[in-house]
């Protein structure tokens, strides 16, 4: 709705405008979008004029069921907007599918079985064998028994007994032209046998599927109308008007594969498209005798012969690229406007008479095209020839209108000679997570680089105290000493081979990047032959080194808040690069990136952090948020050594920059500004830290000061976070934790406070945790479960978990004010034992991660991401995970219940220990179901919460009502109480209470105001401004005098 609602097509607006109403009247947001629409989605990407009205619009729609983690049905569409006519799916591509998750997980299971690294897998496989045959070895046996945990069996048996089956379907013009079912008996062989099996595929298992590739030849050829309209208008003269606009293409391709592998993979491939395609609009006056009318074609064809073969070792790869030793044509355009005329005869149409039409106002833009490219320099003609009309602007008008109105020829034809190559061959190498001998001090030549006294002095209120950060990042640069560091190397090749000169570039890059990429130091090398095109006599070279220190990434605002003053939150750049053939040019770049810390701004924030109300909290959290960013850059630049040709190149950008932003620059002459040389460059950059979308830039150089307020950026920008939520500093050791990073950064999450509790699906509610172990998270569809999350209470701050994984029990509490980690009851502190069981480490935060799930903790709250895979198969106080939040409280014995309190009694292992406390706390404490959905906080909200309400407490527990507008709805009509009353704020109930008259005022439940009003009071704790205070009767009501917080 969302989508269509922005259509600008004209035969969509009525519906469009009516979806705008809806979508007000509803007040969806973007959080309502995330929790009421789980998975099914559609996208619309204009590529659209306004000013012709028209373009072409790609449509991508999702469908998932309860079930399901791969889309039910997938769908990518094409619609086009051409002359005022809208096609609807002129081209899609459909897939469908059902149960496909079975070959899914097989291939997960092979392949990325619990761990990190394949080493790792191999060493504990044996192990787990072992263990899994025995379920009592786990300790899950006690959690079923104890708990009474019934199997979540019904859809995933249901899965078992159905066979997989997926559909691929290629539509053009709501016809079907191509089918694919993929189905268990229509698979080759060995593709069957590898998504069937229950062992890893081998090389001689894929050799039957690579057979199919072995030299076969193919060719294939279509005709087909990817546009056609035709009308035809009577006229009054009884002579009627056809119109024609109609898209012919014809296409084939030939070629040959062969595919072998011999310790290495050999690919040969041999192929040649060809495609042809003629825009046609016709306007005809048919007559039994004769037909006359106007023409515009406009056609293209193109002719791409290639001939490659791959060789990919184990970390290299070879591609070689044949170049034909013929001549031929590779693109042949050409547009002709006409006006015919056909006479018809009764067993015959004679051929048209034409005239081609010349417009008068573009003959004299006609331009003759006769030239040659890539002889010097690469010894591969390319010859453009023909003639062509310039528009008079480069518009899509004007375009457009050139070529509907003008003759136009252009072809693009290679040329081969003798001296010509006969190959191009590129190489690559890559090698990456090599240990580094690189010093593990270098950084520290980044300490106090630049002075700011270069840079803008007007811009001195955005520095508190740079000294002092000056200071902080040198202590950070002293004392840090990465762990390890690792080595990345990547190497490209592309020479020719053959003919009188050979020519070839290469790229090397060398990299040395700590494992948790704090600290970058990196070797670029590009080197070509000399072009004698730019009168080079020698190779170009050009060398860049780049030493990075980069901020640290919090993953709360209560951390941010907290540490700030401890942490390194800078990023500081260096990089020095030459280039050129004999003289080299030389820059060298110091680039120093922080926040821009506006004491106003500042002063803004505290105010509305000692405000104490629930909406000063939440605009607290979002402005610290939104500004948590890098976003002040010094820069400096000196440079030697400057060709002309440079000079003239920035020189030109620095004007281009000034007269676009003419109203908002300030120039400033000089001759030499103080503190600062010749031959250097310094640049200021302040991106608004709440729009991310302007900044204030002042560039300096050796001659102006240039200064323009309010940049708009081409995009929004909010580089270098220092706050992402749930995120920690952590090793990344291989490609495969890059990854795992990744997949699991968008799964379905569950939160767990002291007495919140966040659901997979959304729903929170109350449940106080004890001191009894509670079921968080469990795998409760597997005969040998995969997972069990666990988490109990050690005192009213402290919280312990106990996360089992496969054969692996990992415990994790707080003690001395760090985070201890237990594997199997021992305790663990060596960093790469800790890894290979799948933990990052650091004293604040841990995360347990496998391809199952992701466990955060920080000693107080617990954050749990499962995989989709476990879908309607997951139990514990984390809910019931189906993408519904109405079924989310299913107790161990998988029964629905909305008694809280035996929900969660169903999933806490009671025993001797805690079985006091369980009781005093069910005693005690009330479990209810919590208003709103995915309520905002980060992992301190909770605690920083409970901090406001306690300000406002007294002995007895006790808060002040507020006042507010009371709601009383009727079929017909909503009334609103004309004076405020007092309320109980949300996480509160009322105390004492007492009866008091109220006067009511009544509205239409139909009318515009009052449905307005009506949101009004229910999103606000504010009193609601009525139209007519005169009551339309009076009510006695039951008020609260106190309230009490849960």
């Amino acid at each position: 709705m969302k989508a269509l609602s922005k259509s600008p097509i004209e035969v969509e607006l009525e519906v469009a405008r009516h979806l705008k109403s809806l979508l007000k009247l509803a007040g969806v947001t973007e959080e309502d979008e995330e929790f009421f629409i789980r998975g099914s989605r559609f996208y619309r990407i204009p590529v659209y004029c306004h000013d012709t009205k028209e373009g072409l619009f790609f449509d991508v729609e999702t469908m998932f069921g309860s079930d399901d983690f791969l889309p039910k049905h997938l769908t990518t569409g094409l619609d086009t907007v051409f002359n005022g006519l809208f096609q609807k799916n002129t081209l899609e591509i459909s897939f469908t599918q059902e149960d496909v998750e079975q070959w899914f997980e097989k291939l997960m299971d092979m392949y990325m079985d619990f761990g990190y690294g394949s080493t790792k897998s191999k060493l504990r496989a044996g192990r787990r064998s072992s263990q899994e045959s025995d379920e009592s070895d786990f300790g899950y046996s006690k959690i079923i028994k104890g708990l009474g945990i019934s199997r979540r069996v019904d859809s995933d048996s249901d899965k078992k007994n159905n066979a997989p089956y997926a559909m691929l379907n290629f539509r053009y013009k709501d016809i079907d032209f191509v089918m694919l079912p993929l189905e268990e008996e229509f698979l080759p062989h060995t593709l069957k046998k590898v998504l069937t099996s229950d062992r890893q595929p081998t090389i001689d298992d894929l050799k039957d599927l690579i057979e199919i590739f072995q030299g076969r030849k193919f060719h294939s050829q279509v005709a087909m109308n990817l546009m056609e309209h035709s009308i035809k208008i009577p006229t009054t003269a009884g002579l009627p008007i056809r119109m024609w606009h109609v898209i012919p293409m014809l296409a084939s391709v030939q070629g040959q594969c062969q595919a072998e592998i011999r310790g290495e993979l050999k690919a040969t491939i041999k192929l040649h498209p060809m495609i042809s395609l003629t825009h046609l609009k016709r306007i005809e006056v048919w007559s039994p005798i004769v037909h006359t009318g106007v023409e515009s074609t406009r056609t293209m064809s193109v002719n791409i012969p290639l001939n490659t073969q791959l060789i990919i070792a184990n970390k290299t790869f070879k591609m070689t690229l044949e170049v034909p030793e013929k001549e031929y044509r590779i693109v042949h355009v050409h547009t002709l406007p006409l006006t015919y005329v056909t006479e018809q005869e009764w067993f015959q149409q004679r051929t048209p008479l034409i005239k081609r039409i010349e417009n008068q106002n573009l003959v004299h833009r006609l331009k003759r095209l006769e030239n040659t490219y890539c002889k010097r320099n690469l010894g591969m003609p390319i010859k453009i020839t023909g003639e062509v009309h310039v528009p008079h602007t480069y518009s899509y008008k004007g375009i457009i209108s050139t070529l509907l109105t003008t003759e136009n020829h252009l072809l693009i034809d290679f040329v081969p000679e003798e001296e010509s190559p006969r190959k191009i061959v590129i190489t690559g190498e890559g090698r990456f997570f090599e240990s580094s001998t690189e010093s593990r001090t270098s950084h520290r030549e980044l300490k106090s680089f630049h002075s700011k006294s270069v840079f803008d002095t007007e811009m001195d209120s955005y520095y508190e105290d740079e000294n002092k950060d000056e200071r902080q990042f040198n202590k950070f640069l002293e004392e840090y000493e990465p762990t390890k560091l690792y080595k990345h190397f990547v190497s490209v090749e592309i020479k020719t081979v053959g003919g009188r000169h050979e020519k070839q570039a290469q790229m090397e890059i060398e990299a040395h990047i700590d494992s948790e990429h704090r600290y970058v130091k990196a070797l670029l090398k590009i080197k070509r032959s000399a072009l004698p095109s730019m009168d080079e006599r020698s190779p170009w070279i050009m060398k860049t080194q780049v030493q990075l220190v980069l901020p640290d990434v919090l993953s709360t605002i209560q951390q941010y808040k907290q540490q700030e003053e401890q942490m390194q939150l800078r990023l500081v750049a260096k990089i020095n690069t030459e280039w050129g053939c004999e003289e080299k040019q030389l820059i060298r770049l110091n680039i120093n990136g922080k926040q821009a810390r506006n004491p106003e701004w500042r002063q803004k924030i505290s105010e509305i952090e000692r405000l104490n109300n629930p909406d000063a909290r939440k605009l607290y959290q979002q402005m610290i948020r939104k500004a948590a960013f890098l976003n002040k850059y010094d820069i400096s630049a000196d440079y030697e050594n400057l060709t002309p040709e440079t000079k003239i190149a920035w020189n030109l950008l620095n004007a281009l920059l000034k007269t676009r932003n003419f109203w908002q620059t300030k120039v400033e002459s000089k001759k030499l500004v103080q503190s600062q040389r010749s031959g250097q460059l310094t640049a200021t950059i302040v991106i608004d830290p709440m729009t991310h979308k302007h900044a204030n830039v002042t560039l300096k150089t050796p001659v102006e000061i240039i200064r323009i307020e309010s940049l708009t950026l081409p995009m929004k920008m909010k580089p270098f976070k220092l706050v992402k939520p749930g995120q920690m500093q952590k090793s990344i050791d291989s490609f495969y934790d890059i990854v795992r990073d990744y997949t699991v950064e968008n799964r379905q999450e569950c939160r767990v406070s002291k007495s919140k509790i966040e659901t997979f699906d959304g729903v929170v509610f109350k449940a106080p945790l004890t001191k009894c172990y509670s079921v968080l998270a469990k795998d409760c569809g597997s005969k040998n479960p995969r997972f069990a999350v666990l988490m109990k209470k050690i005192d009213n701050q402290d919280k312990a978990i106990k996360v089992m994984i496969r054969g692996d029990v990992i415990e994790v509490q707080p003690e001395d004010g760090k985070l201890v980690v237990m594997i199997n009851g021992k305790l663990e502190k060596n960093e790469k034992t800790l890894k290979e069981f799948g933990i990052d480490y650091n004293r604040n935060m841990v995360r347990i991660a496998n391809r199952d799930l992701t466990v955060r903790f920080d000693g107080k709250e617990c954050s749990v991401k499962i995989a989709s895979t476990h879908k309607n198969i997951q139990c514990g106080l984390c809910g019931h995970y189906d993408d519904d939040s109405d079924d989310e409280f299913r107790m161990s014995n998988n029964e629905l219940t909305s008694d809280l309190k035996s929900y969660h009694k169903s999933f806490s292992l009671v025993d001797d220990e805690c079985n006091s406390d369980f009781a005093e706390t069910h005693r005690q404490e009330e479990y209810k179901q919590l208003k709103g959905r995915r309520y905002e906080y980060d992992y301190d909200d909770d605690e920083t919460f409970g901090k406001n309400k306690r300000q406002r407490k007294n002995d007895n527990n006790e808060i002040d009502p507020i006042e507010k507008t009371q709601t009383m709805e009727y079929n017909q009509k909503v009334c609103f109480s004309v004076k405020p009353v007092k309320s109980c704020p949300e996480e509160s109930y009322p105390g004492k209470t007492k009866e008091m008259k109220v006067g009511f005022v009544c509205f239409d439940r139909s009318s515009t105001e009052a449905r307005r009003l009506l949101r009004e009071a229910r999103r606000s704790d504010e009193p609601v401004k009525l139209p007519s205070t005169k009551p339309s009767f009076v009510e006695t009501i039951t008020v609260p005098s106190t309230c009490e917080v849960y």
